[in-house]
């Protein structure tokens, strides 16, 4: 991977996180969208413009995705094109509710391969880069930390996001689970690959809160896959995942998912 795109990806976020720095906790219009994620506002909106923007000028051959703009796609792009992804603030609901668990998300995949992945916390300014060769936090390496080494900490963001019959699978693993943590969005990732996290079961996520941390878990040693424990690939619409300290843990789990998303389907 070109050293020029880890650099434009940490200044990006950066530009970015200053950005929701200026407007956390202040007064906001909000939209509400028909979606899961239904909460909008200008701080979403800029963030997202001065991230496009660097990433545009620095590689105008590349395709940006974004969360609240349509894509930026050459006229000579292909398969193997690098892809951009963006999400301004993945956890937009604690953003706008003053905690400060809202993160910057941005990714880079070539094809089906990722290249980089970036979770960056504007307020505490830790960032988490990921890429084929380890995940840093903060510069440091990290790795994950599998059970039983730690306790088993289960985490979500929100049991409201999770079908019945996933909710009904997810409380069959709390049982054996030593903690459950609800909240936290992209940050649960950052998370899970320093070693504070075990387990994380997510559905009805979309590209733009996937990409990024697909490479920050494998770089940290982690296992990532959907419910049916095929890889994460580009631009499938809707993911359930579950992420874990490791293969083991994750085929453990993946079978309660199984034995109770009777009759869905699942991906």
């Amino acid at each position: 991977m070109d050293n020029k795109i880890k650099e434009i990806a940490i200044e990006a976020a950066r530009v970015g996180g200053e950005i929701l720095v200026q407007y956390f906790r202040s007064s906001l219009d909000v939209e509400v969208k028909s979606e899961l994620s239904p909460l909008v506002s200008k701080a979403d909106r800029e963030a997202e413009i001065a991230i496009r923007n660097i990433i545009i000028n620095a590689f105008p051959k590349h395709v940006v995705q974004g969360e609240e703009f349509d894509d930026v796609v050459p006229g000579d792009s292909d398969d193997e094109t690098i892809n951009w992804v963006i999400d301004p603030i993945d956890g937009t609901t604690a953003y706008l509710s003053g905690m400060p668990t809202f993160v910057v998300l941005i990714a880079v995949w070539q094809g089906n391969i990722p290249l980089l992945g970036l979770i960056y916390q504007p307020l505490t300014k830790d960032m988490w880069v990921g890429t084929k060769n380890g995940t840093v936090l903060n510069g440091n390496p990290i790795k994950v930390d599998d059970y039983p080494n730690q306790p088993l900490i289960l985490a979500t963001t929100s049991p409201d996001y999770l079908s019945t019959h996933t909710l009904k699978a997810f409380n069959e693993i709390r049982k054996v689970a030593s903690v459950t943590q609800f909240g936290g969005d992209g940050h649960l990732y950052g998370s899970l690959a320093c070693g504070r996290i075990s387990l994380i079961i997510e559905e009805g996520l979309k590209w733009h809160d996937v990409a990024a941390v697909v490479p920050i878990i494998l770089g940290a040693g982690g296992n990532i896959c959907t419910f049916s424990g095929d890889k994460i690939q580009p631009n499938k619409g809707s993911y359930s995942i579950i992420a874990s300290a490791s293969y083991a843990l994750t085929n453990k789990f993946q079978s309660v998912l199984r034995d109770n998303v009777v009759g869905q389907v699942i991906s």
